[in-house]
């Protein structure tokens, strides 16, 4: 049984973003960009939109995981 660890593009860090295979710092940085400009991936194969190109996609794709966006918020009291 092989542990496979899948991430959440709708809140991964840059960190864990450069984990998946085949992302640079470049890409992992344009992904963050996007979900942030577009208040989060509504689905997972809107991830070439954020400048990855469709074969990284089908290497990551098994990966890639969604949980709903929510925006770093400060907290107010």
């Amino acid at each position: 049984s092989d542990l496979r660890v899948v991430i959440d593009i709708n809140s991964a860090t840059m960190e864990a973003l450069r984990r998946l295979p085949g992302i640079s710092e470049k890409e992992a940085s344009s992904i963050i960009e996007y979900r942030e400009r577009s208040e989060g991936f509504e689905k997972v194969e809107d991830i070439p939109f954020a400048g990855i190109d469709m074969e990284q996609y089908d290497e990551i794709k098994d990966l890639i995981t969604l949980l709903p966006y929510e925006p770093l918020k400060k907290k107010q009291r």
